[in-house]
């Protein structure tokens, strides 16, 4: 017994940190689950939105998940109505192209 809980010794969360810091500098980026710039454009059409879309979580990713669907949708729709942009700009094609 080493004074844990269940197994578990607490860590101070500064010690963790300064692990993850020094053993994962680039941490966020290997947390990424999206391409940056799929992430930077989704950020760009849920900013300002009314009301702003919950925090993720297991009860209500689907539905954030539709909701941003929906966004992706009406933005491509809205992006191709206007001739004079490149259709293969719209998020739906650059993530289709990224891969």
């Amino acid at each position: 017994e080493q004074g844990g809980k269940n197994g578990l010794v607490p860590i101070p969360p500064e010690a963790a940190n300064k692990l993850q810091i020094e053993f994962y500098p680039d941490g966020a980026e290997l947390m990424r689950v999206s391409p940056l710039w799929f992430s930077e454009a989704i950020g760009k059409l849920v900013q300002g939105m009314e009301p702003p879309l919950p925090v993720v979580d297991t009860k209500n990713v689907w539905d954030v998940f539709s909701s941003i669907l929906s966004l992706i949708k009406a933005y491509d729709e809205s992006w191709l109505e206007k001739r004079s942009n490149d259709p293969s700009l719209n998020i739906s094609s650059q993530a289709f192209n990224a891969n």
